[in-house]
């Protein structure tokens, strides 16, 4: 994530969060399939590499059991989920408007 703290523009900071080409994608199944496995993410989206959903999971929060064998599952944070409600405004609008 590139953000930077002294930008003045929240949206423009949420959008370098999510920018790239993977994130809001994995965003977005993860808010619809929480908690979600590694596997199924590689799954779901399409094309992406392992090293890359590696790397673009570091900004969500993990959960791992401490069962054999190992598995860890992905969900959203809070502010994550915050974040879900207005991103479901937004693909309304997009959907009603573009």
């Amino acid at each position: 994530m590139q953000t930077r703290n002294n930008w003045n523009c929240g949206l423009t900071r949420v959008m370098d969060s999510l920018a790239g080409k993977w994130k809001l994608q994995i965003f977005w199944i993860i808010s619809q399939k929480q908690p979600a496995r590694f596997n199924q993410l590689k799954r779901d989206v399409k094309g992406i590499t392992k090293t890359m959903l590696t790397r673009s999971l570091g900004d969500l929060i993990k959960e791992d059991f401490k069962t054999w064998p190992l598995h860890t599952q992905y969900s959203l944070s809070s502010k994550g989920q915050e974040l879900l409600r207005l991103m479901i405004v937004l693909n309304d609008w997009g959907r009603e408007n573009l």
